[in-house]
């Protein structure tokens, strides 16, 4: 939908004439301006590229909008920023939190002020991890939205969105080359590079198209190497050699034919962070491959008083191969087009009447979205809902699979709530250490399943009414979700295995409205609380919640 000239977000979202009482989401591109600080320690113009989505509501006159975004610098200084902010309708200003180094949660104030019509203006400082140590940068962080950028829905529309994957494992070569230490080879690592990648396009005021994107992600040595050295007195130690961490950046306009992601990786080692430049080229003519390069220092510790921290240069080149966000395709899932049912694959009278939990709109005064408590502490995969049919990475228990039933992680204690109105038809333990309750309802072959639960409170042969207590979530992997708990819904088609099916095409009429939005709302505000825009992959969703309707066999 395009609008005839530029007017401020406040003023778009409450007018009338465009009919959009909520929501609204739009795509923004944008510049580095200002000074970084090179090698050699001189300042320097930037070269750099931004990202960034706006999603705004209009509620009885409220204005509410949140700003996330990405930008990053190339060349003299390998910088990755990561931001999120919310609007303040009266300044027009977006105030939040920042960070400039890949893998840290945004903890920096920022603040967007409105320069005119549809642009802002962030101006930020501070020092950098690089190769070399820290270094200074002095940034204006410059935002312009193009009206035919604004949409008139609560996210971008899928034609617009674009996301996959960045897996690979590739073998590096490090030289060597320490005369002091008699230390001269090329070593070679294994490593493994886990991310992902988002991009967005759309029309900008003169009917061109514009890219803008974002990536990152994490590299670990799968398999290392050992470094022989000696020192004074004919002293000799060998050295294990491993180059952890990780890598974020935005999507650079290369040439006519070629886009790149490019930015920053940095990895801590013997009390340093240190870190270089990444580049992803996407060569617009082979997407088959998105070839990458990664330049910088490795600072290896010796663990012997008399030798220095041993400074690494080292070089990785590989290809990440094509992985558009698919079925099974990792990280996040999503659902290709055309390939995924129109319909709930199996029909029921019984139908799902509570969520099992309480979930409600994020409220900043108490950090809850109803009984989902936000925590910036570290977590497996940083998420507090798992989609049906999000992609759990390969792991030792086993290998890559799609999630069966979506996931919720709460604070222990938690109360778990019967899904629907039925009967208790079996309780039993897991593997686990805790409980799964099952319930079926008259006139449906299809078991509504609490999984992960603990002090249960109802037996077999029980009738529920949808919404009373069973039990409470589990205690099971608590060290891996901050202290918290789980539990997990499914439901499930009987058989010599049993097949589970996407829940939330099997809520009641009666809360089906308000616990999509609901969902939709938890994602939209976990992302902007941790700072990144790509932990849910909302464009991939066959039904809010649900990555896929196909059928997940266990």
């Amino acid at each position: 939908m395009r609008l005839v000239g530029t007017i401020v977000l406040s003023s778009l979202l409450a007018s009338s004439q465009y009919g959009w009482a909520a929501p609204l989401t739009a795509a923004l591109h944008g510049s580095l301006s200002g000074s970084v600080q090179n090698s050699s320690g001189s300042a320097v113009a930037p070269t750099g590229a931004v990202h960034a989505t706006i999603s705004a509501n209009n509620n009885n006159g409220v204005i509410t909008a949140s700003l996330e975004g990405t930008a990053a610098n190339t060349g003299a200084l390998g910088l990755a920023i990561a931001f999120s902010a919310q609007y303040d309708a009266a300044t027009q200003a977006f105030t939040g939190l920042y960070s400039d180094t890949p893998g840290r949660t945004p903890d920096t104030p920022i603040r967007f002020n409105n320069v005119s019509g549809l642009t802002w203006r962030a101006a930020i400082s501070g020092t950098a991890p690089s190769s070399s140590g820290e270094r200074a940068y002095s940034l204006n962080v410059n935002l312009a939205l193009e009206p035919s950028a604004i949409f008139a829905l609560a996210r971008l529309p899928t034609v617009n969105v674009f996301s996959g994957r960045l897996n690979s494992q590739q073998s590096i070569q490090v030289p060597v080359n320490l005369p002091a230490l008699q230390a001269s080879e090329t070593m070679t690592l294994d490593m493994k590079f886990q991310g992902n990648w988002s991009a967005n396009t759309f029309l900008d005021n003169t009917g061109t198209a514009r890219f803008t994107g974002k990536t990152s992600g994490t590299f670990n040595t799968v398999r290392g190497s050992t470094l022989r050295v000696v020192y004074v007195g004919n002293s000799s130690v060998t050295v294990p050699v491993a180059i952890n961490g990780s890598f974020s950046g935005s999507l650079f306009s290369v040439s006519a034919t070629e886009l790149a992601f490019k930015g920053a990786w940095v990895s801590q080692n013997n009390g340093q962070t240190l870190g270089g430049d990444i580049s992803i080229s996407v060569p617009l003519q082979d997407l088959s491959r998105f070839p990458f390069n990664m330049t910088g220092t490795a600072q290896i510790s010796t663990g012997v008083p008399e030798l220095p921290t041993l400074s690494l240069p080292f070089s990785a080149n590989g290809e990440f191969p094509l992985s558009l966000n698919g079925i099974g395709s990792g990280g996040s899932g999503g659902a290709t087009p055309g390939t995924e049912p129109k319909e709930p694959v199996v029909s029921s009278a019984v139908k799902i009447k509570h969520l099992g939990v309480n979930l409600a709109p994020y409220d900043i005064t108490t950090n809850r979205a109803g009984d989902f408590m936000f925590t910036r502490e570290n977590m497996t995969f940083n998420l507090l809902f798992f989609n049906f049919g999000y992609v759990i990475p390969a792991n030792s228990v086993g290998p890559e699979k799609g999630n069966p039933q979506p996931t919720f992680i709460l604070p222990l204690g938690t109360k778990v709530r019967a899904l629907i109105d039925g009967q208790v038809v079996r309780v039993s333990k897991l593997y686990s250490n805790d409980y799964s309750v099952m319930l079926q309802g008259q006139g449906s072959d299809l078991i509504f399943e609490l999984e992960h639960v603990i002090n249960v409170v109802v037996k077999e042969g029980d009738r529920v009414l949808a919404g009373d207590v069973v039990a409470e979530v589990s205690d099971y992997s608590a060290h891996n979700y901050a202290g918290m708990g789980l539990v997990e819904i499914g439901v499930l088609r009987g058989g010599t295995t049993p097949t589970h099916l996407c829940p939330f095409d099997y809520l009641d009429e009666s809360i089906r409205e308000a616990t999509l939005n609901n969902i939709s709302a938890l994602q939209q505000a976990w992302e902007a609380y941790r700072g990144d825009s790509g932990l849910y992959y909302e464009a991939g969703e066959v039904v809010t919640g649900c990555y896929r309707r196909t059928p997940i066999d266990g």
